[in-house]
């Protein structure tokens, strides 16, 4: 998925203005990364999604996210050993 720019803001259940968040789901089970981006989505975020370790390594490298959301059981990817990088 293309990481895009953006500056958002979103109301709350008060009505109060708050910024949305730019939000990594690094995700290998497609319905659990989507129930995520929809519910993240919902909440007023911009959620992108990367289907596997490397990919979400190479998006997060690139600084554009406020948050992570990581798949600690990634197959390929050791997240401990990664997510500091």
């Amino acid at each position: 998925m293309q990481a895009m720019d953006f500056e958002s803001k979103s109301a709350d259940a008060t009505g109060s203005v708050r910024p949305s968040m730019r939000i990594l789901v690094i995700e290998d089970d497609k319905e659990a990364a989507n129930w995520l981006i929809k519910g993240l989505s919902e909440s007023g975020h911009v959620a992108d999604h990367a289907a596997d370790g490397e990919q979400g390594l190479n998006m997060a490298s690139e600084g554009l996210y406020d948050v992570l959301i990581v798949d600690r059981m990634l197959r390929e990817f050791k997240v401990q050993a990664n997510v500091g990088r």
